[in-house]
């Protein structure tokens, strides 16, 4: 009897659930984790800065409204002498004639580290060596004639620069002439510029002729540009001081390019901009941009001479 009554106890299906309920059975989820695996929440870690939020204190525990004044980097008393200052001519074509203003300066930069020249660096909270340019190309207009003033520590030969720079240029840049300026003044900009424009073919280059002439004849030409002080207007006639034609070597009565002299003494005005004011009869700049090659020869300083 008893026996029956523990087989149906066994087998009685609500006295089995009762019993389920009131004993859970234990999982692998109940299993507790070791302290490793533990959830914990990160800005308790000891690592992390617990104070950041609070204001700074100084040594006698009162408030400090003002972060402590900063200081410039201190840097050798040898890189801050200015010993020499030269003018660097080099070329910039093929390739190098798209480099921007900023890319152009860059890769002079890299240069003179790599070269181990001893150049002189300014003073403040952001030493930089001590180097100066000439009036920004257009990209992509080539050029034999620009320049770039560097500060040396120590005293170089000219020679010795250009040969130390040269193997470090890319290809379209070379030094071509290296000569000493007064350190005691400004770096002298040039107040006129030679250039060589050319067309493709033949019958482009008599039409870019008659262009320049119609244009000399005239006696001032107005030309607005925008700048970021908004609209300039200036006389652009006054800006072609010379111009004339180079015969083709190959072919009879027939004009290869144009070279002039364009003067900068009286405004600056970019010599792509100058070029499309003279030639527009001939189209839009959208469409005549691709096919002009213009390419500044040389500058001319104050006392008349070319460089370089």
């Amino acid at each position: 009897m008893g026996a029956q009554t523990s087989a149906g106890t066994d087998c009685d299906p609500l006295t089995h659930n009762a019993h389920d309920q009131s004993v859970p059975a234990r999982s692998e989820q109940d299993t507790p984790l070791p302290d490793s695996h533990q959830h914990r929440n990160r800005l308790i870690f000891s690592q992390r800065d617990q104070r950041a939020h609070q204001p700074s204190r100084d040594e006698e525990g009162r408030l400090v409204c003002r972060p402590p004044a900063s200081r410039p980097p201190k840097i050798t008393t040898e890189l801050t002498v200015k010993a020499a200052q030269y003018r660097i001519w080099h070329s910039k074509a093929g390739g190098c004639a798209y480099l921007s203003q900023l890319e152009l300066q860059a890769v002079l930069d890299r240069a003179l580290r790599r070269a181990g020249l001893p150049m002189a660096f300014s003073q403040g909270f952001h030493p930089m060596p001590l180097m100066s340019f000439g009036r920004a190309l257009p990209v992509g207009v080539e050029s034999r004639a620009e320049w770039f003033a560097l500060t040396l520590h120590k005293i170089l030969p000219p020679q010795e620069i250009a040969d130390r720079l040269n193997p470090l240029l890319p290809l379209g840049m070379e030094i071509l002439r290296v000569e000493y300026v007064d350190k005691s003044h400004r770096t002298e900009q040039a107040i006129a510029e030679a250039f060589c424009l050319s067309l493709p073919t033949p019958e482009e280059n008599r039409q870019m002729v008659r262009c320049f002439e119609d244009f000399a004849a005239l006696p001032e030409l107005n030309f607005t540009r925008d700048t970021q002080k908004g609209p300039r207007t200036a006389n652009i006639r006054a800006m072609l001081r010379q111009w004339e034609t180079v015969a083709h070597e190959q072919r009879e009565n027939a004009i290869e390019s144009v070279t002039f002299v364009a003067d900068w003494s009286s405004g600056y005005l970019s010599p792509l901009l100058f070029v499309m004011a003279i030639l527009q009869p001939l189209g839009m700049p959208d469409t005549l941009r691709p096919r002009l090659k213009l390419e500044k020869t040389a500058q001319i300083f104050a006392d008349e001479k070319l460089y370089p």
